[in-house]
C-alpha cells in the first residue's frame, strides 16, 4: 500500500499529529489506458521495461498477428520473451508467453536481424556488431551464440495465487519463467504508475538510491558533448537516452565517464531541476541537470590522469561496464574514484 506524507508544520514539533493518506488502488483501465497503450509506452521507453543496457530491444508487437509484446537480447545472446496484461495476471498468459516461447526460440540469428532492423528502421543494421556494441562487448559473439535459450517475463498488473502457484510448478520443471508487476492507484484526479524495471542479473537495491552516479560522456555520438557539459556545468543525456537524466536528485555525487579514457570530472547536482535545450538542431533534445563541478579533466591532454574501468574493477573485483546513460555506483566505489582524481590533479 502506499500513503501520502503529510508536511510538517514545524519540524521541531515531535509531537504534532501527523496521520498517513490513503491512496486508491486503481487500474489502467479506470485511466482510460488500452493494453497497446503500455505496450507502446514501454517499447518507446524501453528503460522503464528494463534496466538500460541489460536488454536490447529486438521487436514489438505488430497488430492482429501471433507475436509477443515485446522481445529482447541480453549481452549473452538469451532471448527474452515479454508479454504484457493490463489487466491482472492469470496462468493462461503464462501459457501464451510459454507458446510464443515454441514460435520464436526457433528464430534465427537472419531472422533476430530482421526484427532489429525493422526496430532501428535501419535495414542495414548489422546485429553482431550491433549487439559487440551496445554491451560493450571485447569481441561479437558468433551467429550460432544468439537464441541457444529464451527467458518468460509476464508484465500485469498483480498476480493471483494460482498464477504465482503456475509460477512455481514451471520453475520446478526448469522452465525460465518469472513475472514483473506493476500497479496503478489514484490520488484525486491524478492516476500514478508504480512500476520496477526488470533485469536479467541480480540488482543491488542499495545501490540504485545510493546517490552516486557515473554519467556517460556521449563521445560516441558527440566528441564534444564532454566539454558541453563541463562548460555549462551540468550533467546532460540526449535523444533516445534523454529521460535517464530525470532520476538525479539535490545532492547526488556524479561522476562523467569518457569511455575509452575513463572518469574525467566529478561534481554535485544543485537542484535535480530537469531542464532542455535544442541538441545538434532538434529542440529540446537535450535534458539536464545543474552541477557544481569539483575536478574535470581534458580527455585530450590529460588522459592519463582518469581513473579507467579496468581500475576500479580490478580494485573492486567487479566486472562494470558503465557504458550506460546513468549507472548507480556503491559509495565506496564513489569515494574511491574522487579520491583518486583529487590526488592525480593535484600532482599534474
Amino acid at each position: 500500500m502506499i500513503y501520502t506524507i503529510p508536511k510538517r508544520n514545524d519540524p521541531k514539533d515531535k509531537k504534532e499529529d501527523l496521520k498517513l493518506g490513503d491512496i486508491e488502488l486503481s487500474s489502467l483501465a479506470a485511466a482510460g489506458w488500452e493494453e497497446k497503450d503500455l505496450e507502446n509506452l514501454l517499447a518507446e521507453s524501453p528503460e522503464l521495461l528494463f534496466k538500460e543496457n541489460k536488454l536490447l530491444p529486438v521487436f514489438q508487437e505488430v497488430a492482429y498477428q501471433e507475436h509477443p509484446d515485446i522481445m529482447a537480447l541480453d549481452s549473452d545472446g538469451v532471448l527474452y520473451i515479454f508479454e504484457l496484461k493490463r489487466q491482472d495476471g492469470t496462468e493462461d498468459s503464462l501459457l501464451q508467453v510459454i507458446r510464443y516461447g515454441q514460435l520464436f526460440g526457433r528464430s534465427t540469428y537472419d531472422e533476430l536481424e530482421e526484427m532489429l532492423r525493422n526496430q532501428k528502421k535501419t535495414p542495414t543494421l548489422n546485429l553482431e556488431a550491433y549487439h559487440k556494441d551496445y554491451f560493450d562487448l571485447a569481441a561479437a559473439l558468433p551467429k550460432s551464440a544468439f537464441n541457444n535459450e529464451q527467458r518468460f517475463v509476464v508484465v500485469t498488473a498483480g498476480i493471483d495465487s494460482s498464477t504465482l502457484d503456475a509460477i512455481e510448478y514451471w520453475h520446478e520443471k526448469k522452465m525460465p519463467i518469472s513475472a514483473l508487476t506493476y500497479h496503478v492507484y489514484k490520488n484525486g484526479d491524478e492516476y500514478l504508475l508504480e512500476f520496477h524495471s526488470f533485469s536479467p542479473t541480480p540488482d543491488d537495491y542499495a545501490v540504485v538510491l545510493s546517490g552516486h552516479y557515473f554519467i556517460n560522456s556521449n563521445v560516441r555520438y558527440d566528441a564534444n558533448a564532454w566539454k558541453h557539459m563541463v562548460d555549462n556545468n551540468r550533467v546532460s543525456a540526449f535523444g533516445g537516452k534523454k529521460n535517464t537524466i530525470e532520476r538525479l536528485q539535490r545532492g547526488d555525487k556524479v561522476f562523467l565517464y569518457h569511455k575509452g579514457t575513463g572518469v574525467i570530472g566529478t561534481g554535485q547536482v544543485n537542484t535535480g531541476v530537469v531542464r532542455t535545450d535544442t541538441w545538434n538542431g532538434v529542440k529540446d533534445d537535450e535534458h539536464y541537470v545543474d552541477v557544481q563541478w569539483t575536478i574535470t579533466l581534458d580527455p585530450a591532454t590529460e588522459s592519463s590522469n582518469a581513473v579507467t574501468a579496468r581500475e576500479i574493477n580490478q580494485k573492486f573485483k567487479t566486472g562494470h561496464t558503465f557504458r550506460q546513460t546513468r549507472y548507480a555506483v556503491p559509495k565506496d566505489i564513489s569515494k574511491f574514484v574522487e579520491e583518486e582524481l583529487t590526488k592525480r590533479k593535484i600532482k599534474k
